[in-house]
């Protein structure tokens, strides 16, 4: 740990967790990778970790970043329509067309949108389903996904 960070180091382990004094947290564990998440004995001391780049994160910080990146994932998601033969799937993906490739599918197209415009689709088109998220290719369900694709 970079003495810059901390007032003073008073205990450090042998697998890597430090206990030590920050100047806006406090008395903090940090942990190694081996106990991120554990809690600690004494309840009053803010449990920290090293980030992938060495900067101390309070505990709390990386499920913060992941739900950012989640969102910002939900919001670059696209619904695509893959043809295999008589069937359509109406699905989501970030990346359509490595999707598709991945079940040996025709990429017909994809628009934005995400998982409200995919239930939307699933439900206008369920007497078609055929299984999942897999529908029988019907001419009004051609017609619709032309009309979507403009």
């Amino acid at each position: 740990m970079p003495s810059s960070m901390a007032k003073s180091a008073w205990d450090k382990s042998p697998c890597g967790c430090v206990k030590t004094e920050l100047p806006r947290c406090g008395r903090v564990v940090i942990r190694c990778q081996q106990h991120i998440g554990k809690p600690t004995k004494k309840g009053n001391r803010v449990l920290c970790y090293f980030d992938d780049a060495g900067i101390v994160r309070r505990e709390g910080h990386a499920e913060a970043q992941r739900e950012t990146e989640r969102v910002a994932r939900r919001k670059s998601e696209r619904v695509y329509f893959a043809r295999l033969g008589n069937l359509i799937k109406i699905g989501v993906s970030v990346d359509p067309p490595s999707r598709v490739q991945s079940f040996n599918a025709g990429l017909i197209g994809f628009v934005e949108g995400g998982r409200e415009l995919e239930k939307q689709l699933h439900e206008e088109f369920a007497g078609m389903r055929e299984r999942g998220e897999w529908f029988r290719a019907d001419k009004s369900l051609l017609a619709r996904i032309e009309e979507l694709l403009r």
